[in-house]
């Protein structure tokens, strides 16, 4: 397996060398590698993105592949794919469209699904679907084991909790500040004390 994935890792990087020294003339490029501080070549990613061990670039249009990587972009927009259970991004501004992998922190507003095994967000306009999903803003629809969220919609898992509910919390423990109760067991709602 170990020497599968160098051996993936090596063909992509191979395969990638014509496009790393294209840049457009809008200082955009259609494939970007990420070492550290190192990105070859500089600019917008509008393709893809990949990155090892750990990758820092400014925004992404494309696919973002954080490859046994803890990717750091600017904002990202399209589809950000970590498989592997030591990869991981963060989103320093807006996340439009798909995350999938294992952990994802989004800080600014996030627009699409999120499934992963953690999400740490902060605004979400969309689905959060993982094992945990904390949300220090607004969410639209959390899924999961435990979801906690500054301010909710609605919320599906065993442990829900909520500062302001919108709508409706089903689980086993549903807690929100203004709920028709602080906590309930199989749901909650919001009140509008």
């Amino acid at each position: 397996m170990k020497r599968t994935t160098i051996r993936m890792l090596a063909a992509l990087l191979v395969a990638a060398l014509p496009f790393s020294a294209y840049a457009a003339d809008d200082g955009t490029t259609p494939f970007q590698f990420s070492f550290f501080n190192v990105n070859a070549p500089e600019g917008d990613v509008v393709g893809v993105h990949l990155s090892t061990i750990y990758g820092k670039t400014g925004n992404v249009t494309g696919w973002e592949w954080p490859l046994l990587a803890f990717s750091d972009t600017a904002s990202m927009k399209g589809v950000s794919f970590s498989p592997f259970l030591v990869s991981a991004n963060r989103v320093r501004g807006d996340m439009t469209g798909v995350t999938l992998g294992v952990f994802t922190v989004q800080e600014g507003q996030s627009t699409g699904v999120n499934l992963n095994a953690v999400n740490i967000t902060n605004n979400v306009n969309g689905l959060n679907w993982s094992f945990a999903n904390i949300s220090s803003g607004y969410t639209v629809a959390d899924v999961g084991f435990l979801n906690i969220s500054k301010k909710s919609n609605f919320q599906f898992s065993a442990v829900n909790i909520t500062d302001q509910l919108e709508g409706l919390q089903i689980g086993l423990l549903n807690c929100a500040k203004n709920g028709f109760l602080p906590c309930f067991v199989f749901f909650n709602f919001g009140s509008a004390n």
